[in-house]
């Protein structure tokens, strides 16, 4: 039985909406078109957290508290 495991984004890969998409212009629509994309392979979807709202890739500027 041939089934894939589907992901576009993990912990140590950016957002895939800042990563494929255009994160700054169309954010709502790229976060969409990914969605729906991987939404309709063929296999089970593996969604990471933030991943569902579209969260881009955030930078950490320091460690500091």
């Amino acid at each position: 039985l041939d089934w894939n495991t589907l992901y576009f984004e993990n912990h140590d890969q950016p957002r895939s909406v800042s990563r494929f998409g255009n994160d700054k212009r169309f954010h709502a629509e790229s976060a969409k078109a990914l969605a729906t994309l991987l939404l309709s392979l063929r296999g089970t979807p593996f969604i990471f957290q933030g991943q569902e709202i579209g969260r881009r890739t955030s930078i950490l500027r320091t460690w500091t508290r």
